[in-house]
């Protein structure tokens, strides 16, 4: 036998070989596989009446040397014939019919039924045929013409029995019609003359079977089963005639037949053995008829025969019967009835069908000739393999039954397999490996699939793999003329489990090894330059850059060059896409991103900046803190779902703003790395423009780097950042975030809100870049800020313009200020006319609008370190009518220890002016279009630090009586606190210059004024003296006080009114009650004034 059948098994020694075969060019492939397809699922034939199951198996193609050793294994033979052909006209007709009459001679010698099917014909034109092939070949009939063989001939009497059924000189076809289009076959009429000739054609209709299309095969199966029906009759028409046969004929194998030249046939061991061989032969053709029990019997006394004639040749088929007729009673198949349906709802093999309690009913299971009886002679499961080792044996001592030594063990291999004996099933595995034939390139290649797929069920991963391997190498061998490349390719792929490598890089495991790195790396490389000799440039690409992704931590740098720079090669040719690669007749391979080059470290959304963030008054709470509403504070249950948004960053992004992403990557290579395009990986219902950026990044695992990705959403709406995109090596990647294990998040979400107007606001005062105390120091830059200095009493106007830099109208603006000032105090220093700003409204694209910012130097002009008793020293030595206070310091009241300290920051050093730190925000909220529909805004922020210095202080003042009673004197000691001469202008005074840090006294007569009734006494508080106030207004009022320092060109007003006064300067000040004037009278009448009221007195 020179073709081995590596599918062979125990069990198909119960089946009949049935040969389906393509005959003809007008069918093409894929038809024909669809009815191959239909005709193998027909796998059984039940016969009620007979309680046997009939078995089949169907080949494409059969080896005439094959078939020669049906005599020494009967389920070798071909006993039926099925031919499909296409016709399309009346000379394919013929041709049709002589090439399936060529293949019945070819097979005659075992063929016992045959059909040929016509596709192409009108089954309705040859309904004239027999009645007989209509009813099936069960009917009498039938019967009759599938006669039993003659039993007194050998089997070579086959020959003369299928000469009654194959005709030496076929009839012509017959004639085609074209009917609709269709193509036809009609009954050829002819004239009496040709009677016989048109006998011959009906009659050989009958083996025939006529289809329009593949898909007009409507009782296809039941004419399989018909013929498997009648293939039935006539092998048991044979095996009971053989049965009673007296003459027997020594049976030979095909290489047996040269030596029986010169053989006595008298001797006893030649009788023995010809016994001893047909017993063995009624045995097989027990199995294939259906009764396996009665195979045994017929087994074991062929055993006994040629053991005592030393026959090791059939004694090894003989074991080999009685092992799967074994087999087959001990794990019997389940009975498949129409098409096949999945293998998981299948009764698995090998479970124990014959236990008790286990066993299905007689009426769903074929009988098989499985009784009480016939079970005694089945041999154990152990005793199986022991017979199929001394098969094997028997079989080894023949060269010329290698092939047959070979498929001896797989099927015991097989059988092991079913029994879960792996490790005994690796041995006769080793025996195939061992077997030393003379094959052919294709044949090897089959050889060790086999090999691979069966060290696989026994769970030898390894080693399967290594045979897939060795067949893919043997695919290309150097003594292979046409090398399939294709083929060494998809046996590679399924060689890749047993190495332990995934297809899938998202499952290779990454940080630990299974398996042995180098001989992975082996293996990808073959598999690399096995896509690349087929032809397919695009597989080889995606296979170095697995290799480069997944391999990369087992790689030397000499490795890391060398794969980088020829999958650079490689890639100047085809592009590597993110994509899924499909393989013709293979797996889907999945895309290989490479997240490690660059390797990401972080991955973060940023916020935007202050003046571009959106904002939104009574803001909700952000996603991570959504909790859902519960009367309880606390509750141990906790909710076992996950937020829609659960990675919703707590910042808003803004529809057509450009947006930022900070990467930090490193380098782990051992060369410059240069990665372009790297883009955004988005999705949900926002669209999204990515900005690619490009970076090149030094060698050996230089960084950390930080790398910008810009890009600009849409519209509205939820945006899931997804990932990442680059372009390295040629290759483009599509990297997501749950591909890289160290990011914990695999989407980031940010919410897109409506477009807003972008205002940029300028202004004529320097501007400060860092606020620590009033804002956040992050946000701005470190850098020191700008700071706008004005002295006491000096104004000064900036003017601000607002530029709208977006593609939105401003249409609501706010303006407000926010300090580190006491309200009061803030209105004084800051000033702006809003309606002004608002009058401007709406602001368009590109347009600018302008408005003054107004800002006073308030402070209130008295010396810091000054106190009361100060101005008490002083009143007493500007008295000028000797009048004294009584009183001493501790009458003097808390509150007038108070200055501008309480108030303002103060910085002072020595020979320095003290000066007030004032830091200020101008706040601008604004909004316009849909965002102001929505409540969202925006607010830039003006940054003002001012230092207000002093100018001129009081350090003492004091009032004291007029020259008249409704005059009194206002003595203020002036001081220069700046660091530049000033000048001093009081009113009716002349201008005082006062050189830095110099003071001047000064004496303003001023008259007296009306002042609410006061209790003047040196006990009275001054907190709640009501002079204190009115004498302080009227006095700023009065004396108007202005300075200059013309060497900075800087000018203002000094204001009195937060000089300090006691009720004491209140009488000196207001108006006296009572007027005091002189008459000169003879009646001594003195008259004065009481409150305004005219007074006489007489004395």
């Amino acid at each position: 036998m020179s073709y081995a059948d590596y599918s062979q098994k125990a069990e198909d020694h119960q089946c009949f070989l049935i040969l389906v075969r393509h005959v003809g060019n007008h069918l093409k492939s894929s038809a024909f596989n669809k009815i191959y397809d239909r005709i193998s699922n027909v796998q059984n034939v039940t016969l009620k009446q007979q309680q046997r199951t009939i078995y089949m198996r169907y080949k494409r193609s059969y080896p005439l040397t094959n078939n020669d050793w049906g005599d020494f294994q009967a389920h070798r033979k071909v006993l039926g014939l099925i031919c499909v052909g296409k016709c399309q006209s009346e000379a394919d007709v013929e041709e049709l019919y002589m090439s399936y009459h060529d293949t019945k001679n070819e097979y005659a010698s075992s063929l016992l039924n045959s059909r040929l099917l016509l596709l192409g014909v009108d089954r309705n034109l040859a309904s004239t045929n027999d009645s007989s092939h209509v009813n099936g070949l069960e009917n009498a009939s039938s019967h009759q013409e599938c006669s039993p063989l003659n039993t007194n001939t050998t089997d070579n009497d086959n020959t003369d029995n299928e000469s009654k059924e194959v005709d030496p000189h076929p009839p012509k076809p017959r004639a085609l019609s074209h009917v609709d289009g269709q193509e036809k076959i009609s009954v050829s009429r002819t004239s009496s003359s040709a009677s016989t000739s048109s006998t011959g054609s009906i009659k050989d209709r009958t083996h025939v079977w006529f289809y329009r299309g593949v898909e007009d095969c409507e009782d296809l199966e039941s004419r399989v089963r018909e013929l498997t029906l009648s293939l039935f009759w006539v092998l048991e028409s044979k095996r009971v005639d053989r049965s009673f046969e007296k003459k027997l004929v020594l049976m030979c194998a095909p290489f047996e037949k040269k030596d029986l030249m010169g053989v006595d046939t008298e001797t006893r061991n030649y009788r023995r053995k010809c016994q001893g061989r047909f017993r063995k032969h009624l045995g097989d053709l027990c199995l294939l008829s259906g009764v396996p029990g009665e195979a045994l019997l017929h087994y074991h006394t062929a055993l006994e025969t040629l053991k005592s004639a030393n026959d090791w040749l059939w004694l090894a088929a003989a074991y080999e019967g009685l092992c799967s007729s074994s087999v087959i009673i001990t794990y019997p198949q389940k009975q498949e009835t129409g098409l096949r349906r999945n293998l998981s709802l299948s009764v698995k093999r090998g479970s124990n069908m014959i236990e008790k309690g286990s066993h299905p009913k007689s009426e769903s299971l074929p009988y098989n000739g499985l009784d009480g009886v016939n079970r005694k002679n089945c041999l154990p499961a152990d005793d199986i393999i022991e017979r199929y080792k001394e098969a094997i044996v028997n079989y080894s001592k023949f060269k010329e039954a290698g092939i047959v030594e070979m498929e001896a063990s797989i099927k015991a291999t097989r059988v092991l397999i079913t029994q879960k004996k792996y490790v005994q099933a690796s041995d006769f595995l080793q025996n195939v490996v061992y077997i030393n034939l003379d094959l052919s390139d294709e044949e090897k290649v089959q050889r060790y699939n086999t090999l691979s797929s069966l060290y696989k069920q026994v769970g030898f991963h390894r080693k399967s793999a290594f045979f897939k391997r060795v067949a893919a190498m043997q695919c290309v061998g150097p003594s292979n003329p046409k090398p399939a490349w294709i083929t060494c390719y998809h046996l590679l792929l399924q060689a890749l489990e047993g190495y332990r490598i995934l297809l899938d890089p998202k499952e290779f495991p990454s940080g630990h090894n299974e398996g042995w790195p180098s001989l992975q790396l082996r293996v990808l490389h073959e598999l690399t330059y096995s896509a690349r000799r087929m032809g397919n440039p695009a597989l080889a690409v995606r296979n170095l850059s697995f290799v480069l992704h997944t391999m990369h931590e087992h790689l030397s740098p000499t490795e890391k060059i060398d794969i980088s720079n020829t999958l650079e090669t490689y890639t100047a040719k085809c592009e590597g896409t993110p994509h899924p690669m499909a393989i013709e007749n293979g797996p889907i391979l999945p895309p290989v991103a490479l997240t490690h080059l660059p390797e990401i470290k972080s991955f973060k959304l940023l916020e935007l900046s202050y003046s571009m963030r959106p904002m939104r008054k009574g803001a909700k709470l952000s996603h991570n803190m959504r909790r859902e509403a519960s009367p309880f504070i606390y509750s141990p249950i906790v909710p076992n779902k996950v937020p829609k948004f659960a990675n919703t960053q707590d910042f808003k992004w803004v529809e057509g703003d450009i947006c930022e992403i900070n990467i930090v990557v490193f380098n782990p290579m051992p060369y410059e790395l240069k990665v372009s395009n790297i883009g955004l990986l988005t999705a949900g219902g926002v669209e999204f423009e990515s900005h690619p950026a490009n970076l090149t990044l030094p060698p050996d695992g230089s960084g950390p780097h930080l790398v910008k990705i810009l890009g600009t959403p849409k519209n509205v709406g939820h945006l899931d950042v997804a990932g990442y995109t680059t372009h390295v090596l040629g290759v483009k990647s599509i990297c997501k975030l749950k591909d890289i294990p160290h990011l914990k998040d695999t989407v980031k979400s940010v919410e897109v809100v409506p477009a807003l107007p972008m205002l940029q606001v300028s202004t004529t005062v320097p501007r400060s870049r860092s606020l620590s105390n009033l804002f956040d120091s992050a946000i701005h830059s470190p850098n020191p800020s700008a700071i706008f200095k004005i002295y006491d009493g000096e104004s000064h106007e900036c003017q601000v313009t607002l530029s709208n830099m977006g593609k939105v109208p401003v249409t609501h603006i706010n303006v407000y200020l926010d300090s580190n000032l006491d309200p009061d105090v803030q209105s004084q220093l800051f000033v702006w006319n809003m309606d002004n700003l608002t009058s401007q409204l709406p602001l368009q694209p590109a347009a600018s609008a302008c408005f003054t910012l107004y800002m006073f130097g308030v402070g209130d002009f008295i010396e810091s370190e000054v106190t009361f008793d100060d101005c008490l020293h002083s009143q007493l030595d500007t008295t000028s009518h000797g009048r004294s206070l009584k009183g001493g310091p501790n009458t003097v009241p808390n509150i007038l220890q108070k200055s501008m300290s309480d108030m303002f920051p103060l910085n002072a050093s020595h020979n320095s002016a003290p000066s007030v730190l004032v830091e200020a925000l101008l706040k601008f909220e604004y909004s316009g279009h849909h965002g102001l529909d929505m409540e969202w805004y925006r607010q830039c922020v003006v940054p003002l630090n001012l230092e207000i210095l002093s100018s001129v202080v009081f350090n003492k003042w004091s009032i004291t009586p007029g020259d008249s009673q409704n005059q009194c004197y206002i003595n203020l000691e002036t001081l220069n606190k700046t660091n530049h001469p000033m000048e001093v202008e009081l009113r009716g005074m002349n201008t005082i210059i006062l050189e830095e840090f110099a003071s001047a006294r000064v004496c303003i007569q001023m008259d007296r004024q009306d002042l609410p009734d006061i209790e003047i006494s040196m006990d009275s508080d001054i907190s709640s003296s009501q002079t204190v106030s009115p004498i302080s207004k009227k006095i700023s009022d009065y004396v108007d006080v202005s300075w200059k320092i013309p060497t900075m060109d800087k000018k203002g007003k000094a204001s009195l009114e937060k000089l300090l006064w006691l009720p004491y300067h209140a009488g000196l000040f207001k108006v006296s009650p009572v007027y005091w004037g002189m008459l000169r009278v003879y009646d001594f009448k003195l008259e004065f004034t009481c409150e305004n009221s005219p007074c006489e007195l007489y004395i």
